[in-house]
């Protein structure tokens, strides 16, 4: 007489329905508790090579669960440097409270290092913090060609990027 089941398929059948009685019997919810921590100073700075120039963003973290905006952060004294010249950011102004640019006529160089630094008071006890980041703008990567390739698969077009 021919084994119609070998031990392999016993054992993955006995897998398989384990499985479902094990994933489809768990109905219980959890309830975690996620205390917020201390606020911290998020600052967040850009430099580009372009006519936008350069961006910086003050404000502080929020917890994980919070459906608020960050507290944005004003009043800060907010400087870029590239080795030669001491570049000051101004802060918006009414719904740019925190964010902080460069005048217009500014874009940064590539193989430039840009030291960014921001004098605050981000723990509010009346005492300015001084805050300092240093970073290289990279050359720009040229792109030496693109092209595009019509696909299909299970009756569905789509064009793909070389």
């Amino acid at each position: 007489m021919k084994k119609i089941l070998s031990n392999k398929h016993i054992i993955a059948c006995a897998a398989i329905v384990g499985s479902v009685f094990f994933y489809g019997s768990c109905t219980e919810e959890l309830d975690i508790r996620t205390d917020p921590g201390p606020q911290r100073l998020v600052i967040y700075g850009t430099v580009a090579d372009n006519d936008t120039g350069a961006e910086v963003w003050l404000q502080y973290t929020t917890g994980y669960f919070s459906t608020t905006q960050p507290e944005r952060i004003s009043g800060a004294e907010v400087v870029s440097f590239d080795g030669e010249r001491e570049l000051v950011l101004y802060e918006g102004e009414d719904g740019d409270t925190g964010i902080y640019r460069n005048p217009y006529g500014f874009s940064g160089e590539p193989g430039k290092t840009y030291t960014l630094t921001v004098k605050v008071d981000s723990d509010k006890d009346g005492n300015y913090e001084v805050y300092r980041a240093s970073s290289r703008m990279p050359q720009p990567v040229h792109i030496g060609g693109v092209s595009l390739r019509p696909r299909s698969m299970l009756g569905i077009s789509r064009t793909e990027v070389l």
